[in-house]
């Protein structure tokens, strides 16, 4: 039964419902409020004088009125990650404080200091869904904010929730890194025709020409297109299945980050006869795919990456092993899949902390494929 009901604006209200208050967008019940936070007498007032959110607000009150007036005997004590406290408010009281709250919220543009936040980013995003402009654009500086934090749980949070989804490509691009970092992928992505997506590291392994993993049901959808495809050699099918299931995707590239620097980048498919130099600027790079460009060649620069552990250069038109490549001292996955290489030279035993080794589609010997394999974890196929 609704006892009492109030309309702050167009989309948000609430009401007073057998004894509970609910938050309403859009005439659907989103939230039940339980519990009021605060209750500060004016003789604990100038405790908060300093605070600039009611989260602030909230941590002096833990600290000062939980411990002080609230815990009267040890076994009555209150966990201090319960936020809720009893004030022996009647329901409508109860109400009415919070209708004053979000009152607060609203007349202020949403501004997310008024509320808790793990109750004004909730709120703003339903609001935004619920095609509230104005929450949208203060939703979308909230996700910016904290995007510009470089706090790797919080970003990683915010793409597993999509909310990533509310900001177009440049406010990722300018919020998650330094401004050089954003400005070179801006470039790139006119200069290659392409765009960057962000990727956490637990999303971002990479797979390649020679080494796809390509759903099941994705394969028989091409062979019902293309039933005479099952007849075709093994590198015809890896050539089908990458143009298949590939065919939108190869617009997008893909970067990781940590402390808003690039540590990991995809610049396979750019159609690169040389790699850019502005790459050197990346200075914290640690995996690096150039795959399926025809390079020809690797930079003397590429042994200034001094943290790079992944490197690969998949289908690069290399005609022999890139000894640049010997200076890298951090390197631990090493791809040549893919290109025109006949021998390994001996110093690659000199990289300290390589681990695996792709030479896959080399015109390489046998013999020493099988003495490299006494030391690395080597893949290697000649069709």
């Amino acid at each position: 039964m609704v006892m009492k009901e109030i309309k702050l604006n167009k989309y948000l209200g609430l009401k007073l419902e057998n004894n509970t208050t609910f938050i309403y967008i859009k005439d659907k019940p989103i939230y039940s409020c339980k519990k009021l936070i605060l209750n500060i007498t004016k003789e604990d007032a100038k405790l908060y004088d300093s605070i600039e959110s009611i989260d602030e607000a909230s941590e002096i009150y833990k600290l000062y009125q939980l411990q002080d007036k609230l815990l009267d005997e040890e076994e009555h004590y209150v966990n201090k990650e319960d936020y809720g406290i009893d004030f022996d408010l009647s329901p409508e009281e109860e109400f009415w404080a919070h209708t004053s709250n979000l009152q607060a919220w609203v007349e202020h543009d949403y501004d997310t200091r008024i509320l808790k936040s793990d109750m004004a980013f909730p709120l703003l995003k339903k609001l935004a869904d619920a095609g509230d402009p104005k929450a949208r654009a203060v939703f979308k500086e909230e996700i910016a904010k904290r995007l510009a934090s470089g706090y790797s749980p919080v970003i990683e949070y915010l793409f597993e929730q999509k909310y990533l989804r509310y900001l177009n490509n440049e406010e990722i691009l300018f919020s998650l890194l330094t401004l050089n970092e954003a400005e070179l992928l801006k470039n790139w992505e006119k200069q290659f025709n392409v765009y960057f997506n962000y990727m956490p590291k637990f999303y971002s392994q990479i797979t390649d020409h020679y080494q796809l993993r390509i759903p099941k049901y994705k394969v028989v959808q091409m062979l019902r297109k293309d039933p005479s495809m099952a007849n075709s050699s093994i590198e015809e099918m890896r050539n089908a299945m990458q143009k298949f299931y590939y065919k939108e995707e190869r617009k997008s590239r893909s970067f990781t980050i940590q402390n808003k620097h690039i540590t990991g980048l995809i610049l396979n498919y750019c159609n690169l006869s040389e790699v850019p130099p502005e790459l050197k600027e990346l200075k914290n790079l640690e995996n690096l795919n150039l795959s399926n460009n025809p390079l020809g060649r690797v930079p003397k620069w590429i042994k200034n990456f001094k943290k790079l552990r992944i490197l690969k250069l998949n289908h690069s038109n290399l005609k022999k092993f890139p000894e640049e490549v010997l200076l890298l001292d951090s390197l631990e996955d090493l791809h040549l899949g893919g290109n025109k290489i006949t021998e390994i030279p001996e110093s690659i035993y000199s990289l300290p902390k390589l681990k695996e080794l792709n030479l896959s589609l080399n015109p390489i010997k046998l013999e020493k494929i099988e003495e490299l394999r006494k030391r690395f974890d080597v893949y290697f196929s000649d069709s």
